[in-house]
């Protein structure tokens, strides 16, 4: 439906195979029909046709310019990429150890949302958040402090409003932060 920007992405013989299959009776797959998948290995070139995803994707990078502005009082650089999946151990190879992890549970959607900042992000977010410049502070900290823990939860909360505007045309959703 190209007006709400979600395409289809079924070929013409797929649709005629699916109409055929609803007037014949859907048949029910044999096990030589279906393919074992392995989560983090298998070819994930499926979620590059979900055109909605990246319509949201999109949609929520415009949002998270406008909701960072107000923290760092300068629009930031958000963009989208590509939907895919990956392993937590591929994504969390050549990450610093410490660093701000948020767990989030979205019910509706029944997935789990990880937000996650660097800790020189974190310092950068409180500093301009209480009128200090823009800049990065240098720091060998193992442990954030109240005022940066705080501020961080506020980020996120903020993160989260806008991750619930840009869905809220697919389905309205709720979040319980872990």
């Amino acid at each position: 439906d190209t007006a709400t920007g979600l395409g289809a992405s079924l070929s013409d013989t797929e649709v005629d195979d699916l109409v055929k299959i609803a007037q014949n009776g859907a048949a029910r797959p044999t096990a030589t029909d279906v393919k074992p998948y392995q989560f983090g290995h298998d070819n994930l070139a499926e979620l590059s046709d979900h055109n909605g995803l990246e319509v949201v994707n999109e949609r929520f990078c415009r949002i998270a310019r406008e909701r960072m502005f107000q923290f760092l009082r300068t629009y930031a650089n958000v963009n989208s990429i590509q939907p895919g999946a990956e392993t937590y151990e591929n994504f969390r190879r050549g990450l610093d150890p410490f660093l701000s992890m948020t767990l989030v549970y979205v019910p509706e959607i029944r997935a789990n949302c990880l937000v996650v900042m660097r800790p020189d992000f974190v310092s950068l977010l409180t500093n301009t958040y209480f009128g200090g410049p823009l800049e990065y502070l240098s720091t060998t900290r193992r442990d954030f402090t109240e005022s940066e823990a705080r501020v961080r939860s506020l980020f996120v909360q903020e993160l989260l409003k806008g991750f619930e505007q840009a869905w809220r045309e697919i389905v309205p959703l709720s979040f319980e932060v872990k």
